[in-house]
């Protein structure tokens, strides 16, 4: 499992890197050119917590075929009442599943 981040959709913000509770993605660069980079993808266990912070969807979660994601992608639209979820494969969207945050984490 691991994240893929698309440096084109970055915005050097570095909410990523400050959530990573692994500290597995760094930023490089500086100023404009200031991107999240990810330092060790075989570390990453899978918890999306930098997917959902990114607010420009520049991080996504790479679904492997070997937990049965085909090579899937996994990415998050944050907002305060709801989560966005949507599973997308080559450009196409597989799946899309909204989930209150309040009732997120009720079971």
């Amino acid at each position: 499992m691991s994240i893929r981040i698309d440096p084109a959709k970055c915005n050097g913000c570095g909410r990523c890197a400050e959530i990573c509770p692994g500290n597995l993605i760094q930023m490089v660069g500086s100023g404009k050119d200031r991107k999240a980079q990810m330092a060790y993808p075989d570390e990453c266990w899978g918890c999306m917590s930098c997917v959902k912070v990114c607010p420009v969807q520049a991080i996504e979660f790479y679904i492997g075929s070997d937990i049965g994601g085909q090579g899937a992608s996994l990415t998050a639209a944050v907002s305060k009442k709801e989560i966005d979820w949507t599973a997308c494969k080559d450009g196409c969207i597989l799946q899309q599943i909204i989930t209150e945050r309040q009732k997120a984490n009720k079971y």
